[in-house]
């Protein structure tokens, strides 16, 4: 069961005998403030609802308070719920925010981590997109979008970890695979107690990055080569081109950038009709992905991509073959997993037999060979793309953007985790993405409203003058 919530309590007088509410003593201009005049949060919890009993159980406390208690902590970065719940005692203005009076007493803070576990990743990921609705209904979301990733710095500490003393043999022998990771169990006896079993998580299949017991979730990853590795997460984002978080997730750090891309395209609230990206994103799978959702795609061509993304001088490309510039066919023949390409292969007697021979075949070979991407005909128009003018607007106004949004994001505390393990982290980023998208809104409304008083009083005092 969920505890009524009492809408009127927090805005009635402080005393029988003055008029002073609470409210009153807080600043008309407070962020809380704004953000309780212009969003319904009524509305935006109601999906948590079928996470509750609705006639049994001791009445909980109600999700829309928990909800804003937890974005009052994302807003102002309070690091723990201990402390939340102390800042909540605290400050009138949280108070306010949280439906608590000036005599209430603060929830504990375990009830926050229970309310966690409770809604789960679904709850939190229903808060986020309904929000991104509202934003949808007031016209605030842009079809043109940017993507990017981020690193987030896990709960753990390294220190304590070392690598497996075992050779690689002995490792490979022991260790097993699950979920993407390897583990060793070993029995474990201690005097005076019942045998048990003790495991250790490593990375890699050598044994060489040890991972943290307390959360394996997180992963060996560095945020460029002249960094040491630390153990974290991947925080993968689209945005729109005013700034709003339009879909995210939080990965494995070992993952590949890309591959979250397709399922956040289908989580947005609105199709893209573009999406810029760096080079991390320079996949002739995910091209093709966009390219058969109908969304160009501005991304650079890395370089280790350009030998097989062109075909030399002369030759034609067809789906299944090459024709050289004389007329002979070279057939489609091995694919290699590895640099995902094919090998195109001409017949040794049209080769031997050709009058180009001598400048066509390199040397020691008797017959020419080229290979290309799977994904050729992606590249191609990725190079007749990037050669536009469109193309070089979109780069630049993506590293504004983008880089902008996630320096909000490290503001609010979300450069490094408070939560462990893969999915409450994600919960965590839900709620940071949230605030920044709440934050953002806020703003926008606040300044088109100005822009229409402005417009108002321009248009009054205009035809004051024309009276005259």
């Amino acid at each position: 069961m969920i505890e009524p919530l009492d809408r009127h309590s927090r805005d009635s007088t402080l005393f029988q005998f003055t008029t002073k509410r609470l409210r009153d003593f807080i600043d008309p201009n407070h962020l809380l403030i704004e953000i309780d005049e212009k969003f319904d949060f009524a509305k935006l919890v109601e999906p948590l609802e079928a996470s509750y009993c609705p006639d049994n159980g001791r009445p909980a406390i109600h999700s829309q308070v928990l909800v804003r208690a937890l974005l009052v902590s994302a807003l102002y970065n309070i690091t723990s719920f201990r402390r939340l719940c102390l800042a909540i005692s605290e400050n009138i203005a949280f108070r306010w925010f949280c439906f608590l009076t000036i005599e209430d007493e603060v929830f504990d803070h375990s009830t926050i981590t229970y309310f966690i576990q409770r809604i789960g990743r679904e709850g939190f990921k229903a808060l986020f997109y309904g929000f991104n609705q509202e934003l949808l209904r007031l016209g605030m979301l842009s079809p043109k979008m940017y993507a990017d990733s981020t690193l987030v710095k896990a709960n753990v500490s390294s220190q304590g970890l070392s690598p497996s003393e075992m050779t690689v043999e002995e490792f490979q022998e022991k260790a097993i695979k699950e979920n993407d990771i390897f583990v060793i169990r070993e029995p474990k006896t201690e005097e005076g107690q019942l045998p048990s079993e003790e495991s250790r998580y490593y990375q890699d299949p050598k044994g060489r990055l040890p991972l943290s017991p307390v959360d394996p979730d997180a992963r060996w990853r560095t945020y460029s080569p002249s960094k040491r590795p630390e153990l974290c997460y991947q925080e993968n984002a689209i945005v729109d081109e005013g700034g709003f978080i339009v879909a995210r997730t939080v990965a494995h750090a070992s993952q590949g950038e890309w591959k979250a891309i397709p399922k956040l395209v289908q989580e947005a609230p609105l199709k893209p009709e573009t999406l810029t990206a760096d080079t991390s994103f320079s996949v002739g799978e995910l091209r093709k992905y966009l390219e058969d959702q109908g969304i160009a795609a501005y991304i650079p061509i890395h370089s280790k991509q350009a030998s097989g993304v062109a075909v030399s001088q002369g030759f034609e490309y067809h789906s299944n073959h090459l024709v050289c510039p004389e007329g002979k066919i070279l057939k489609k023949g091995t694919f290699y997993p590895k640099e995902n390409t094919f090998q195109y292969a001409a017949l040794q007697r049209d080769c031997q037999a050709c009058t180009r021979k001598t400048a066509c075949l390199p040397p020691k070979l008797k017959r020419r060979y080229i290979q290309l991407s799977a994904y050729y005909l992606e590249f191609q128009r990725a190079r007749q793309r990037n050669n536009s003018l469109a193309y070089q607007n979109e780069m630049r106004k993506r590293k504004t953007i983008v880089e902008g949004v996630f320096a909000c994001l490290d503001r609010l505390g979300w450069a490094r985790c408070k939560l462990r393990s893969l999915w409450e982290v994600d919960c965590e980023g839900f709620l940071a993405a949230l605030a920044h998208n709440i934050m953002k809104a806020v703003r926008k409304l606040k300044a088109k409203a100005a822009s229409i008083a402005w417009e108002a009083e321009l248009r009054t005092e205009m035809g004051e003058v024309a009276t005259q």
